[in-house]
């Protein structure tokens, strides 16, 4: 459960590596997400998987405010880099969408800012949109206090606050972000969200031996 083509990715290969073995299988379902425009490196087994297994890549975007974004990621490529990567998979017909995640209150869920970048990503030809506030467990809250701490200082307070007895917040905000995404999907014309524990079926193959 983490991002298959972090930096390390460009030398090492491993991640081209598993999608070579995968390519030697068929029929399972299997869905990418990433932050890094590295994956289209890997277009040629991205298509040829997609004849043998049901695929879809996700692309994780927060805003389209390139200083934002370096400020909150800074090791992540620029936001037009990544909506360049939605229009390269959907060219050649890989099933890509829109993952906004994490997102942070007061930083990235303001609705008009949420609203350019689903037309952004639309327009770059993303078929889904997702959203997901932060999960602040213990660990995650010691990297990202001090930097909000160093580089918004006027949202410390709030954040202890809301995140001083659980890893997630409030119910009302995530019930607040989700009616935003369905006015999203509406508005740009994105395909209806997939509920979770319903996914679609996988395309049945042979069963493989455990041992």
């Amino acid at each position: 459960m983490t991002d298959p083509y972090p930096p390390a990715e460009e030398r090492s290969g491993r991640t081209r590596v598993i999608l070579e073995v995968l390519g030697e299988r068929e029929g399972f379902e299997i869905t990418i997400t990433t932050r890094s425009n590295l994956v289209t490196r890997d277009l040629d087994l991205l298509v040829a998987l997609a004849d043998r297994h049901r695929i879809a890549v996700h692309v994780m975007m927060t805003t389209l405010d390139r200083r934002l974004s370096q400020a909150l990621e800074p090791d992540a490529p620029r936001p037009d880099l990544r909506l360049k990567t939605i229009s390269v998979l959907a060219a050649v017909e890989i099933p890509v969408g829109l993952r906004v995640a994490p997102v942070l209150p007061d930083l990235t869920d303001d609705p008009r800012a949420l609203d350019r970048l689903a037309a952004a990503a639309a327009a770059a030809g993303a078929h889904a949109l997702t959203a997901h506030p932060v999960i602040l467990m213990p660990l995650t809250i010691a990297v990202l206090f001090p930097h909000l701490e160093e580089a918004f200082p006027d949202l410390v307070d709030g954040y202890r606050r809301s995140y001083e007895r659980k890893a997630y917040l409030p119910e009302p905000y995530a019930g607040r972000l989700a009616e935003r995404v369905r006015l999203l999907h509406t508005r740009h014309g994105f395909g209806p969200p997939r509920e979770s524990g319903d996914p679609e079926p996988a395309p049945r193959g042979p069963q493989l031996a455990l041992f």
